[in-house]
């Protein structure tokens, strides 16, 4: 079942949606199922969560992804960013946990930049990683990891720290400024395998 809401404040008169099926009469017992799991949140307000292990500097944080509920693969993102006043995103890290808890995870990025294969707010457009829109104030960019799935057991947790180009001030978090953080995570759902065995 598809359902399609238009929360814009423009009538929309048509919706083309093209489907391409491929029928099968059986999957087989180790294909995995694909997800695609959206978050949308307001960025400001006293109420955002940080990490209470991060240490003096508690960065407000965006959650994309989080299970627990066995194995699979996340293979990419596509990540909206509302600001109306026009300020610079993309200083952030990435965190991921993979099959573990606490503080800090495994992989702990430099930089929403470098996360979308970028560098001095230059976005590219490629294959894998790259921009939709990078309207000030309005950025949707995309990171795909085909060659290079983050594998889990158990669980995964994906957070993106929410800094804006205040970073290096006395206050680098902006709580106060509505602003929208959406995301959409893509995954897939793999069958339980046995203890010590992973698919690749």
């Amino acid at each position: 079942v598809f359902k399609f809401t238009n929360e814009s404040n423009v009538e929309v008169e048509k919706l083309i949606i093209r489907l391409d099926i491929d029928k099968s009469r059986k999957l087989t017992p180790d294909m995995g199922r694909f997800h695609a799991t959206w978050t949308e949140e307001n960025g400001s307000g006293d109420d955002i969560f940080s990490w209470p292990a991060y240490g003096k500097m508690k960065p407000p944080t965006h959650i994309v992804l989080e299970r627990n509920s066995g194995p699979g693969k996340y293979v990419g993102v596509l990540l909206h960013v509302a600001w109306p006043d026009k300020k610079w995103w993309g200083e952030g890290d990435w965190l991921i946990w993979t099959d573990e808890q606490g503080w800090p995870p495994s992989y702990h990025g430099t930089g929403s930049e470098e996360y979308f294969n970028s560098g001095w707010c230059q976005f590219d457009r490629k294959a894998v990683s790259g921009f939709i829109a990078t309207h000030p104030g309005n950025a949707a960019v995309y990171s795909f990891h085909l060659n290079d799935a983050f594998q889990f057991d158990n669980n995964i947790r994906i957070a993106v720290e929410k800094w804006t180009h205040n970073r290096g001030n006395d206050d680098p978090f902006d709580n106060k400024t509505p602003c929208i953080w959406g995301s959409t995570a893509y995954w897939y759902a793999l069958p339980a395998q046995p203890a010590g065995s992973r698919q690749d």
